[in-house]
């Protein structure tokens, strides 16, 4: 988990999508639409498209760290 977190934090992207964002919890796309719509992940809509802020992801994968 470390790894993966110290992957993204080195990642120049500042914002991914639903898919890359699903990659890195290794879930679908519905999981990531569904904690989307819980208030667990940010996302903006810009032109209908979801983009979720890597901080956003960050901070969710270091949630799960500790549970």
């Amino acid at each position: 988990m470390e790894e993966l977190i110290q992957e993204l934090k080195d990642n120049p992207k500042r914002f991914f999508r639903k898919r890359e964002a699903a990659k890195f919890f290794n879930r679908s796309t519905s999981t990531i639409q569904r904690w989307i719509d819980e208030g667990r992940l940010v996302s903006f809509q810009p032109a209908g498209m979801h983009l979720i802020p890597k901080s956003s992801i960050i901070q969710l994968l270091e949630s799960k760290r500790t549970e």
